[in-house]
């Protein structure tokens, strides 16, 4: 048995599945899109109102969307190709998307690069319980996303897993649901 490597990052910052949905994508796949995505396993409203009203569902889908698209992008291409994270221009607010440039402390806890892994990628969770929190007038304002996923890339030799769980929270913003601020732990685990 080789050694293990285990390596827990966190970032954070404020302000402005089930078995059957288990996916895998060989390294020379083309389009990793539809093979990682997020199970929305619970959604509530937090609200002032006396009867909440339901979580609209072009809500949920349009931030599920979101909540892919960094999946994919993100994360699961990149242990993938061994590539750096591309195509998450639309996924991010402007403020949360500096903190991402190259160089900064929480693009290392949120995105993969420079892994010594690639290969074929295995989802093995990808859970998100969504809150929406409302303004006074009742509608959507944040969306607060728990999120608890994991993907396994094997290598040549060498097994991956990179887990990530905690917060992101979604806003309303330039016509789409962005991912504004988060409060993700990163594992690594190497064997």
């Amino acid at each position: 048995m080789g050694p293990v490597l285990a390596v827990v990052v966190t970032a954070g910052c404020s302000g402005g599945g089930d078995d059957a949905e288990k996916k895998a994508v060989a390294p020379d796949a083309g389009e990793p899109a539809a093979a990682f995505a997020f199970t929305v396993t619970g959604a509530d409203v937090q609200s002032a109102a006396p009867q909440p009203p339901p979580f609209p569902e072009d809500v949920k889908a349009a931030v599920k969307a979101s909540l892919d698209t960094y999946l994919v992008n993100g994360v699961a291409a990149p242990l993938q190709t061994g590539k750096p994270p591309g195509g998450l221009e639309g996924v991010f607010t402007g403020a949360a998307g500096a903190r991402l440039a190259g160089g900064q402390p929480d693009r290392l806890a949120l995105l993969e690069e420079g892994q010594p892994v690639s290969g074929k990628v295995t989802q093995d969770r990808a859970d998100a319980r969504l809150t929406a929190l409302t303004d006074p007038a009742g509608a959507v304002a944040v969306v607060v996303s728990q999120l608890d996923f994991a993907l396994t890339v094997k290598g040549k030799g060498t097994t991956l897993t990179v887990a990530r769980t905690g917060e992101m929270a979604l806003v309303f913003d330039n016509n789409a649901w962005r991912i504004d601020s988060f409060d993700l732990r990163t594992a690594r685990d190497t064997r």
